[in-house]
């Protein structure tokens, strides 16, 4: 069964509990984002961007702070961790799995004091959403 997820009515009504509010109402699409196969030709969220091979990708040219507690973790990782949590959903992770998450995100001990560094150097941005405008009620 193909069915298209609804938010549900709000407990409150918002703008009578904050009058000042409802001048700014606006009508919104939730996204209900699911794990698929999109192509560039596709709305996504984390998939691959058409993107014009004569442009040169975005990126920051700003100071950064390494922070030493979020690891970047590359996308074949993430993907992975997103797979085996939606997989394990309802039952206890496998032997298996507990070890790709540990590989993943090692246990980490903090250190009374972190070691910040400075990263030199352009980073280049990272993509989140590719939307295309057909895909929303105007």
């Amino acid at each position: 069964m193909n069915v298209t997820p609804v938010t549900p009515p709000r407990p409150i009504d918002v703008a009578a509990v904050f009058p000042q509010l409802a001048p700014l109402a606006r009508t919104a699409t939730r996204l209900h984002p699911r794990p698929g196969a999109p192509t560039w030709h596709d709305s996504s969220i984390g998939g691959p961007l058409l993107w014009p091979p004569e442009e040169p990708w975005p990126h920051c040219e700003e100071p950064h702070v390494v922070d030493g507690i979020n690891p970047a973790l590359s996308p074949a990782d993430l993907r992975l961790e997103r797979r085996i949590f939606a997989a394990s959903h309802g039952r206890d992770l496998t032997p298996e799995e507990r070890v790709a998450l540990e590989r993943i995100r090692p246990p980490r001990t903090y250190p009374v004091r972190l070691a910040v560094q400075a990263y030199d150097g352009p980073i280049a941005m990272l993509p989140v959403a590719q939307l295309y405008e057909g895909m929303f009620p105007i």
